[in-house]
């Protein structure tokens, strides 16, 4: 089983973990009996974790998941009074996460001449966030979400555009909003980075495909991924939030990106 690395750890000062988790393991557990999640593993080395009530009983402190098959950074709370202030900021939109996702045009010939493929259940993009991307201007990708497909295993963005059904199935569920600009393009492959305040299932990878732009090596979102082998190039880069006890910001950032590849192995922290 793959290691968790410990990044930041607890102190009587900062009351959370910050913790890299690799790919290939779960952020936590779906059942109280599976013991091979990223939470688990720190658990063992910070028990004080249990003593946390969170949203879910077995999730205790922690602050958000990334998917299986994405890297990255993860924030656990270590006491009820940072769990509950940093769950205020989550839900005030102050706790910020950045993705970095190494893509593919699946709009574009390698010609440069324009061949979108048919998306199924997707809503019409915004054209002009496709351009503007492309060229390097960061752009803001919103919609609301629904699950979709068999099992509900995948999820599509759902706009204006989608219907009166769609829209009216969608009750009281807010906005969702992915920033996103260009760090490096070569050909067909373009890296992005991403920013979400706050975050639906599997939103920054649906919204790069529905722009056209899905993660290298995402079985569900890139029609183009028939390797079953290739690890998917997305990554969860940076935590921003409040101290919820010195009241000042915490940034967590991986850097030094190795030029079209994002591999856990080659990266650095950076804590400002």
């Amino acid at each position: 089983m793959q290691k968790i690395k410990i990044i930041s750890e607890p102190t009587q000062e900062r009351p959370f973990l910050v913790i890299f988790k690799p790919q290939g393991i779960p952020s936590a557990p779906l059942a109280e009996h599976e013991t091979g999640s990223a939470l688990n593993q720190a658990i063992c080395l910070f028990p004080e974790i249990k003593n946390v009530r969170g949203r879910k009983m077995i999730e205790y402190g922690l602050m958000h998941r990334i998917d299986t098959q994405t890297a990255g950074l993860l924030l656990i709370a270590t006491s009820q009074l940072s769990y509950d202030a940093l769950l205020d900021q989550q839900n005030a939109g102050k706790f910020i996460k950045t993705y970095r996702a190494e893509c593919i045009s699946t709009a574009r010939k390698s010609d440069g001449n324009t061949n979108p493929v048919e998306k199924q259940g997707y809503p019409p993009a915004d054209r002009k966030n496709r351009v503007e991307l492309e060229k390097g201007n960061p752009v803001k990708i919103k919609s609301f979400f629904r699950n979709y497909g068999e099992g509900f295993k995948e999820v599509r963005p759902v706009t204006e555009n989608s219907g009166k059904a769609a829209l009216k199935k969608l009750g009281k569920q807010k906005e969702y909003e992915t920033e996103a600009r260009l760090v490096s393009k070569n050909n067909l492959k373009f890296c992005f980075e991403c920013k979400i305040s706050s975050g639906f299932r599997h939103q920054v990878r649906c919204h790069l495909a529905w722009l056209d732009f899905p993660i290298i090596g995402d079985k569900i979102y890139n029609p183009f991924e028939k390797n079953k082998d290739t690890k998917m190039k997305f990554m969860a880069t940076g935590l921003q939030f409040i101290n919820p006890l010195t009241k000042q910001e915490e940034s967590f950032f991986l850097k030094n990106y190795p030029e079209g590849a994002l591999n856990p192995q080659e990266v650095a922290l950076t804590r400002t």
